[in-house]
């Protein structure tokens, strides 16, 4: 029989993506019961976690470039994730938002709210 508790455990990796020049894999894994990204340099096998959350598990990510890589994160556990980049070695974290996401607004009243419409043409 499988122990119940394996269905609730983290994946030891998960969410795995090779950067656009194929030279890294970028992964979830597991860091102070969290998950968290992690960067292997495909060529030397050298590895660097490049978030540091333990509040919180990463909700996603993806490569932005080769260089850089943008995740979300849920703040407090309200639902309210935000955006964020870093470098693929983990330098210049930066916070892409800072107000709550307009999903987790949409309680607030419409009334204020203005809707700009975009037209592509060919």
């Amino acid at each position: 029989m499988i122990p119940l508790e394996d269905f609730f455990r983290k994946p030891d990796k998960a969410m795995l993506r090779i950067s656009p020049g194929g030279g890294y894999l970028a992964y979830l894994e597991p860091y102070e019961r969290r998950l968290n990204v992690v960067v292997r340099n495909l060529d030397t096998g050298e590895t660097h976690r490049v978030t540091h959350a333990t509040e919180r598990d990463i909700a996603g990510y993806t490569w932005a470039s080769d260089e850089r890589l943008i995740y979300v994160q849920d703040t407090g556990g309200d639902e309210n994730y935000r955006l964020y980049a870093v470098g693929r070695d983990g330098s210049n974290p930066l916070r892409s938002t800072s107000r709550p996401s307009r999903a987790s607004s949409a309680t607030s009243s419409t009334s204020s709210r203005t809707t700009t419409t975009r037209s592509c043409s060919r």
